[in-house]
């Protein structure tokens, strides 16, 4: 995935048209979100920005437990829950025929520690290498704050929340 920041950030319109080339020709080279012949579906990176938050945390907490769906009770600690929340298409960008140029991609992370001392300061640590991850690639993020987790009060969660528009070439758009 490569970031696209600045003056460069706004999706040139223009593009859709652009595409109708593509889609018969170098569509297929797309590890993004081709299918078997070549047409772009659905911009699908779900599982490349997981993978690389993932790694990230395991390289640098030992023993993480982290997965791609949401739960509110971890089977150990520290846990990172971290999933793409919403992938909207973007209707300025889209062919004639409906296909997909770009997509706005929301990602969260729940972040628990079961610390009785520290645990805070354990998910804020934490947080900070997701947030590394996710810049490095080109989101923004939209929401970073503590909160009270309602199946164990004893327990501390930190919530983050993550956007960008990527298209499908894998770039990531932000303003």
């Amino acid at each position: 995935m490569v970031s696209r920041k600045g003056r460069n950030a706004v999706l040139d319109t223009r593009y859709a048209v652009a595409t109708v080339y593509v889609q018969h020709g170098a569509a297929a080279k797309n590890t993004c979100c081709a299918d078997s012949e070549g047409v772009i579906s659905v911009i699908d990176v779900e599982n490349q920005v997981f993978n690389n938050v993932a790694k990230a945390l395991r390289a640098e907490f030992k023993g993480i437990f982290v997965v791609s769906t949401d739960t509110d009770a971890p089977s150990s600690f520290p846990a990172v829950c971290f999933w793409e929340q919403s992938n909207v298409p973007c209707a300025e960008t889209q062919t004639a025929h409906s296909r997909e140029n770009s997509a706005e991609l929301m990602y969260q992370g729940n972040i628990y520690s079961n610390l009785v001392s520290g645990g805070k300061q354990q998910c804020r640590k934490i947080a900070a290498v997701i947030d590394r991850e996710m810049t490095k690639m080109g989101f923004i993020r939209t929401f970073g704050q503590p909160v009270l987790n309602p199946a164990d009060t004893s327990i501390s969660r930190y919530v983050l929340r993550y956007k960008g528009i990527v298209d499908r070439d894998g770039y990531v758009y932000t303003s």
